[in-house]
């Protein structure tokens, strides 16, 4: 009778050990939704203001610069195209929400930028309709870039319309996706189970953020360290290493670079900070080494960055190797820890 009892109670403990592990790792990932409700409001929808507003500067340079078209008015064009297209960058990280789900980067930031169809845009007797019907490989920044840096075509009465159009379509894919985001993040029936209304990963906000976070990661090691260094195949995404582009590339992978660790490191509102405040001190120690070392070698690195990548410079390949090994922590044991199914697949290897 007394074994049977112990059996019993043995049985009753392993479930309750059972259940209480459930419970914690649902309260984790709970936990992990409030981390990032807060970080997309203290950090993704500023971030996204402030976005907007430079979408709307670039608008009014461009009318600006085609009223008189001086050099004064293209180099404050070209400068409103830098900020705004590194204000871009920051967003671009993040993608996901409303800024994957809607797919903006495609009318954003395509490439590469078909220039055949930029200059067809350029001779048609009407250029508004040869805009709506030239997709998204004539959108965007590069195709403004192009039009203001690069091109060497006459200036005729399409240049100042196509510019117009341009920025008038990322202005309002801006305030799409800006109003998309200010209602997204939804509370569940007042309780604190969130939900997101638009996803490409997850309906949970854990879920679906430290996928995108882990496809940023890796998105800025593939275009802007494996490819360019020629350590993979197909094409290489070259379009800001020409020589009088190199301040460009240098400050674009500048901008990505610090985003990536600020997510981290931030006192006030950075992962590593949560994770020790919230009991994490060990996932916290994992991740912590792998981000002093990005921030050393990004200040090794500086402002050298489009000669160095030229050259397979020893620090950005071990910076690209800290990258890696940073991506690797987030997607198995942060994603372990927190119950979360990581969608993103490395299939090709790199």
């Amino acid at each position: 009778m007394l074994f049977k009892f112990n059996v019993i109670l043995i049985i009753k403990s392993i479930l309750l050990l059972y259940l209480s592990l459930i419970y914690s790792a649902a309260s984790e990932a709970m936990s992990l939704d409030i981390f990032v409700e807060q970080y997309i409001d203290q950090k993704i929808k500023p971030d996204l203001n402030e976005f907007e507003t430079q979408t709307e500067r670039l608008r009014q340079s461009t009318i600006n610069h085609c009223q008189s078209q001086t050099d004064q008015t293209l180099l404050a064009l070209k400068e409103s195209w830098v900020n705004t297209y590194l204000s871009w960058k920051k967003i671009q990280l993040f993608g996901f929400g409303p800024t994957g789900s809607l797919r903006v980067e495609r009318r954003l930031d395509f490439w590469p930028t078909r220039i055949s169809k930029i200059k067809k845009i350029l001779l048609d007797t009407d250029a508004k309709r040869a805009f709506q019907n030239s997709g998204v490989s004539a959108r965007g920044f590069p195709a403004i870039e192009w039009l203001i840096f690069k091109s060497e075509e006459e200036q005729n009465k399409n240049y100042c319309e196509l510019l117009h159009l341009l920025s008038r379509d990322i202005l309002e894919q801006t305030q799409v996706l800006n109003q998309a985001w200010q209602s997204d993040l939804i509370k569940l029936n007042g309780s604190n189970d969130l939900q997101l209304n638009t996803h490409i990963y997850s309906n949970k906000p854990a879920e679906e953020f430290i996928n995108a976070m882990v496809v940023g990661i890796y998105a800025v090691r593939k275009k802007s360290l494996i490819t360019p260094m020629g350590f993979t195949t197909g094409f290489i995404d070259t379009k800001r290493m020409e020589a009088s582009n190199s301040k460009l590339s240098t400050i674009t992978f500048k901008t990505r670079l610090q985003s990536i660790i600020e997510f981290f490191d931030d006192d006030q509102i950075g992962l590593i900070s949560w994770l020790e405040t919230n009991k994490n001190k060990g996932l916290a120690k994992r991740i912590k080494p792998k981000v002093e070392s990005i921030k050393n070698l990004q200040s090794i690195i500086g402002d050298n960055f489009a000669n160095l990548i030229q050259n397979k410079d020893e620090s950005l390949i071990k910076l690209e190797s800290q990258m890696n090994d940073l991506q690797f922590i987030i997607e198995e044991d942060l994603s372990t820890h927190f119950n979360l199914i990581m969608f993103f697949k490395d299939l090709d290897g790199d």
